[in-house]
Formats: structure tokens, sequence, C-alpha cells
């Protein structure tokens, strides 16, 4: 199922972000991703528009992720996923089903808690790779060899992850990453009546 590869795929990428390296990292590399990552590391509320594509199967599925904190709503086509500091909402339009978790906050995962992977340290060693040309701009990249992941970075700012595993070239596209001053709240409660109709599925 298509979503549910990105869904998978976000993870590896959001994990890279939210991890620190390992000390033999070069200087350059360690210096590049700290900047790259500082608006997701250093800000309680931000907002993340992206597109996600899959060599041979799909190009530019757009989606959108808020984070508040320990709470999130991350939005692709499809799917809604929220998640309230405690419980994980996993909404499927296609079968207009509700998923209901309670998510393992030491699993290194992005549904589990993006946040709480800003604590993760020692995840691998990256290396710097040079400039590469990227959708026509010519970008900074540092490698993570052990996952298969290189980070495009573009004026100090992250502008894209590639994941290349045996079987899938996965690209992750930072459109626009904001700080938000303010987000409510309510866009982090999960409301049945938005969803008329829907099968809950409830795995607490």
């Amino acid at each position: 199922m298509i979503n549910r590869k990105i869904i998978f795929l976000l993870t590896i990428s959001f994990l890279c972000l939210f991890s620190s390296v390992k000390a033999q990292t070069d200087a350059k590399s360690k210096a590049l991703i700290e900047r790259a990552s500082g608006i997701f590391r250093e800000n309680p509320a931000f907002k993340v528009l992206f597109t996600a594509s899959v060599a041979g199967e799909y190009e530019n599925v757009p989606g959108t992720l808020f984070v508040s904190g320990h709470k999130y709503l991350l939005s692709i086509p499809d799917n809604e996923v929220i998640y309230d500091g405690e419980v994980r909402y996993n909404y499927i339009k296609k079968n207009n089903e509700v998923i209901i978790e309670m998510p393992d906050n030491n699993d290194r995962n992005l549904l589990s808690d993006p946040v709480a992977l800003l604590s993760i340290a020692d995840r691998e060693t990256a290396r710097y790779a040079g400039v590469r040309t990227f959708n026509g701009k010519s970008m900074e990249t540092v490698e993570l060899p052990e996952s298969g992941i290189t980070l495009y970075i573009d004026n100090g700012n992250l502008a894209a992850i590639t994941v290349e595993t045996e079987d899938t070239s996965f690209i992750f596209t930072i459109l626009q990453a904001k700080v938000l001053a303010e987000v409510s709240s309510d866009m982090f409660i999960f409301d049945s009546s938005k969803y008329p109709g829907c099968e809950i599925i409830d795995f607490r």
C-alpha cells in the first residue's frame, strides 16, 4: 500500500533528523547536521511541508507534519495520524477506519513520538560527501552509510533526504519548515464526529 510504505520510509528519514551522530563523525558533517536539523531540535512547535517519492512507484506525494511539544499531526493522502501525547490515532480514509494504539515511546519510530527521538544519541557515523546537484541546485551532502541515507543541505537548510535500500530508492523533499509561535491544541485531539461512520479499532 502506497501510504504504508511512505510512513515506513518517513520513519527512517525523521530518525536521521532527530538523532545525534557518533563522535568519530567528521567536524564538517556534524556541523551541517546540527545546523540543518536545528529547527526540529530547538523549537517546541513547527510545521513541515514535504513530498515523498519512491522510484518506479509514485512521485511527489504531498504531506504535512505539525508538531507541538510531544504531540503531532501527520497528513498524507489517505492517511491522517494524530498523536495527543499518549494515544495515537491512525485514520485510514480508504477503509474509513481509525486504529487506536498506545505507542511505545522507546521505539525509534516517527509514529511513536517524533519529539522523543531528540534524545537519541550515537546513532551512526556520518561523512561529508561534497557538493552534488539535486533538483537543479548545487547542495552540500552528508552520508549516513549504515542506513543508506543521504542528506542534501541547501544554504545550511535541510532540503531533502534520500534513502537507498536494496529494493527501494526513496526521496523525502522538504518544501518548507516553519517555526510556529502558537498551535491550537484542538489539532491534536481525535474527534470522532469528524469521521462519520468510521470503524474504530482500539488496540489499547
